[in-house]
């Protein structure tokens, strides 16, 4: 309410739509841990994306080769989606060949988020791409390059770690 009440300060009460529209989120409202994970993911993430950038060129080549000259190509399912999975897994520090299973694992879990009422079978369905999703990224977090989130996990793991501890020792002082 803070953050809202001094855009209306400043821009008037323009800011009471998007107030209300953002009002049930849980954006600008991170616990200290939260901020602190963000913070700790801050670096890994833009090394990775600006080492991925650097082979966007190399990318786009390899998958506009790949396409038969003078026949049309479904642009969504033959270019936009590997194109975004191979991004995604330099990223990550995903093989090239595993990044492909990005959009079949996350699909699932998108399309819980955007629904509110679930089956027993969907939700059965999103924790199996879960287990997958992490499956996948145990097999290859030792062989991550650095520079990716992957070959960055014990630096934000001990990160979470150290912010976790500090957090348990103040609420012991604050419950004292």
């Amino acid at each position: 309410a803070g953050l809202f009440a001094e855009l209306r300060e400043k821009f008037g009460t323009r800011c009471d739509v998007l107030s209300a529209f953002y009002a049930g989120w849980l954006m600008f409202m991170d616990s200290e841990l939260h901020r602190t994970l963000r913070a700790a993911l801050r670096t890994p993430i833009a090394m990775a994306t600006q080492r991925a950038l650097e082979c966007l060129d190399r990318e786009l080549e390899q998958l506009l080769s790949a396409f038969p000259r003078g026949q049309s190509v479904e642009f969504v399912s033959d270019f936009a989606v590997p194109l975004a999975a191979r991004m995604l897994g330099m990223v990550i520090g995903l093989p090239q060949e595993c990044a492909l299973e990005i959009p079949k694992l996350s699909t699932p879990m998108v399309h819980f988020l955007g629904h509110r009422s679930h089956s027993r079978e969907e939700i059965g369905r999103v924790l199996e791409a879960i287990s997958q999703m992490t499956e996948l990224m145990d097999r290859h977090s030792a062989k991550s390059p650095a520079g990716t989130l992957l070959g960055s996990l014990d630096k934000v793991v001990a990160c979470i770690r150290s912010a976790s501890v500090n957090l348990a020792r103040r609420r012991d002082e604050h419950s004292r």
